[in-house]
């Protein structure tokens, strides 16, 4: 909603179907977005993020960017591409920036592994002549005092997926597995629960 700028009739192109990528997906939806396109190379990631509002979804960026350039004529690519793998490597960057079109918004949300490696190398005469934007998100570039009451507002009324988001539950004792399921990508969310 705000990281990307997503207004009403855009087209929006989601990396990364985790977590972080199904709420773009939900953020994208209720900004008004024409289009919500998931790009996930994981079949189940795609199926869960049409129940949070993808369109459309592909295994990958080459099949998501010809579609986006088909439905979306003169921009030549989708208004927003959001980032939101679990390791942002250059190729994944690179792969999202081709998707992008005429003033464009790319927005890193997935982190690399290697924090200090430098995983953007774009055109930056293309970027010129296309004026597009790039830029790093945490947290959806929220406002807390703002968005928590917004959300809450949102899920009481039955337009935001909360609990859908935690496939599931691990015992203090079990934390280990939980990272564990999180870097295989075995679930959405997984919560310590107390107890």
């Amino acid at each position: 909603m705000h990281a990307a700028e997503v207004s009403v009739g855009d087209v929006v192109v989601v990396l990364g179907g985790g977590g972080v990528g199904v709420n773009a997906v939900q953020g994208a939806r209720l900004s008004g977005a024409r289009e919500v396109i998931m790009v996930d190379t994981n079949p189940a990631k795609l199926e869960t993020a049409t129940l949070f509002g993808a369109s459309r979804t592909f295994q990958s960026m080459d099949d998501a960017a010809e579609y986006v350039r088909e439905i979306n004529g003169v921009v030549g690519g989708a208004d927003a591409v959001i980032v939101c793998t679990g390791n942002t490597i250059e190729a994944i960057v690179t792969a999202a920036y081709g998707a992008l079109g005429t003033r464009g918004r790319l927005v890193l949300a997935g982190m690399s592994q290697d924090v200090m490696e430098k995983n953007v190398q774009l055109p930056g005469t293309q970027i010129i002549f296309r004026e597009q934007t790039i830029r790093g998100t945490i947290y959806g570039s929220c406002n807390p005092r703002r968005d928590v009451p917004l959300l809450l507002d949102l899920y009481k009324r039955g337009l935001l997926k909360l609990d859908e988001l935690v496939s599931r539950e691990y015992s203090l004792s079990d934390i280990n597995e939980g990272f564990e399921d999180l870097r295989k990508g075995r679930n959405l969310r997984g919560v310590v629960a107390h107890g």
